[in-house]
């Protein structure tokens, strides 16, 4: 398994040296030399406080447990680490979430993995949000053909996303194959693995307690609004931070035409068929193009989301490791631990 982590993390690799040797090499640098220490202790400072509000959502989600916020920051951290490194977006990083926290607070399987869910599902709602937004500033700017068909993509994927959701809850069958899926994956992750045979054993258990924790929780008007909230400021903090870095490279880029930008981007992160830890490359490669429909020079575009990336991928992995270090925790512990 490490050797085929290796072998993905060396592709995306490869597909961002590409492009930025397409984007041409000394441009790019140039650009991101212009980014001073100053700048660089707020890009800082702003990923500190996106990660932190995401962890005080999944609090909020958890409110009517007694688990400590200091204990869900740092397991949340240890997600986004997960997260980064797994092939595929959300695959490694939620469900070890889920583990860390029923095997170390005691919170019931169910009750754990059922707030992750909603910890999703609140991002699915913010997203809606956001592309009503979009769609009504779409209206007033004159946005490229291809990045409407984007949006309009998007729109499908969160409006199904939320369906999804429903479904979890409303329809049995479509549940349990859900369920049948979350083992697949968590087969696959060597600390979650040896759980699986039991927890198929128990699966219509598993099913019931989980769609009773999820109806209690998303029946809670405080959770959906606060929650969708928390997701919506980092929304926000995260184009501010994108704006600033255009800034200090010393190209204009519009607000709206980063909220179109960013969008796009996280469905081609999403999407795009090679699995590949955090989509390393894609990302970059598919800002570069987008960015491109607006007049923002290659160099530029890939000068601004490597930067970004610096702190949304490189910081928040070290983060993360950090956290895990603090937590005790490392493949042996929680392989050992009673199943």
């Amino acid at each position: 398994m490490r050797g085929r982590f290796l072998e993905l993390f060396l592709l995306g690799m490869g597909i961002f040296l590409l492009m930025f040797y397409l984007a041409g090499p000394i441009d790019v640098v140039r650009n991101m030399l212009k980014i001073n220490a100053r700048y660089l202790a707020l890009f800082f400072l702003i990923q500190v406080v996106i990660m932190v509000v995401w962890a005080v959502k999944w609090r909020i989600v958890l409110r009517h447990t007694d688990v400590p916020l200091r204990k869900i920051i740092h397991i949340s951290f240890v997600g986004t680490f997960v997260n980064n490194m797994a092939p595929m977006a959300m695959a490694g990083g939620e469900p070890t979430r889920a583990y860390i926290l029923s095997k170390t607070e005691n919170v019931p399987t169910e009750k754990s993995v059922a707030s992750v869910v909603i910890d999703l599902f609140l991002e699915i709602v913010a997203m809606l949000v956001i592309l009503f937004v979009t769609v009504v500033l779409s209206f007033r700017y004159e946005i490229p053909y291809r990045i409407t068909m984007i949006l309009a993509l998007a729109g499908l994927i969160v409006f199904g996303l939320f369906f999804v959701v429903i479904l979890l809850l409303t329809n049995r069958k479509f549940a349990l194959s859900i369920i049948n899926a979350a083992f697949w994956i968590c087969e696959r992750v060597p600390i979650l693995s040896g759980y699986v045979p039991n927890a198929r054993s128990r699966a219509n258990e598993i099913l019931k307690n989980f769609q009773n924790a999820m109806k209690e929780t998303m029946m809670d008007r405080y959770v959906i609004t606060c929650g969708t909230l928390a997701s919506l400021v980092n929304w926000f903090v995260t184009i501010i931070r994108m704006y600033l870095i255009f800034g200090v490279i010393g190209i204009y880029v519009s607000l709206p035409t980063l909220l179109f930008v960013r969008l796009g981007m996280t469905i081609i992160g999403y999407l795009f068929m090679i699995p590949v830890p955090g989509a390393m490359g894609i990302w970059e490669g598919s800002g570069m193009w987008l960015f491109g429909f607006f007049g923002v020079s290659a160099a530029s575009a890939l000068a601004a989301v490597s930067i970004e990336r610096l702190f949304s991928f490189w910081i928040s992995s070290f983060i993360g490791i950090l956290s895990a270090i603090h937590l005790g925790l490392n493949y042996k512990q929680l392989a050992t631990r009673k199943k």
